[in-house]
């Protein structure tokens, strides 16, 4: 359940008598993807947890170095409320928050881009799934170029609902040309694959 080797440390640290396994064919949802591999896993690892004694080492423990920022708690909040206008409103000041802190120094990117189209803000939303395309390059170049084709994929259908059609195009073409094997999560019930990206080569995306 990490994705780079500061977490991995951390998981490794504040649980030493863990189980690391590999799930080669998984995106974020293991148990989804790979269900007869993970909760065969599961049950065995409680089997063999419930049978063996611990002894708790609060030595063993890391904290975070760096706490959520301020900005990030109000997304946050923003994200748990129920969608309204005043949701919205709110979703907006993270989003020029942001904009004024450091466009593409921000994890909050991606979470955000998909609220923000949930609430219909197509503009926004597109600004946000570019940051976090540049985000990702930025900071783990390794994992962007597994994404890519995601991120350029949803900056198309931006483009579609925006009426930028030659645009959205361009970003599918760049989509197919690095899509990888590695899934993603379903974002409106949407899974983005090479049959989806040429369907929507010829055909606008509509939401």
């Amino acid at each position: 359940m990490t994705w780079d080797t500061d977490k991995a440390e951390f998981m490794r640290k504040n649980h030493p008598n863990a189980q690391f396994e590999y799930f080669e064919k998984s995106g974020h949802k293991i148990f989804a993807d790979e269900p007869v591999k993970f909760f065969a896993l599961l049950k065995t690892f409680i089997e063999s947890a419930l049978r063996t004694s611990y002894a708790c080492k609060p030595g063993n423990r890391l904290v975070f170095s760096e706490p959520p920022s301020p900005l990030m708690r109000k997304f946050a909040v923003v994200r748990s409320m129920p969608q309204s206008e005043a949701n919205k409103k709110a979703l907006l000041e993270c989003y020029e928050l942001a904009i004024q802190e450091s466009p593409f120094d921000k994890s909050i990117w991606g979470p955000m881009a998909f609220h923000l189209i949930k609430n219909k803000c197509y503009e926004q939303a597109l600004s946000s799934l570019i940051n976090a395309d540049e985000y990702m390059k930025q900071s783990s170049p390794d994992n962007w170029a597994m994404y890519n084709y995601f991120f350029k994929a949803w900056q198309g259908h931006m483009l579609d609902i925006l009426g930028k059609r030659d645009e959205a195009i361009a970003r599918y073409q760049i989509a197919l040309q690095t899509l990888t094997s590695t899934p993603c999560d379903d974002f409106f019930g949407i899974k983005i694959n090479k049959q989806w990206i040429e369907e929507h080569l010829t055909k606008p995306f509509q939401i």
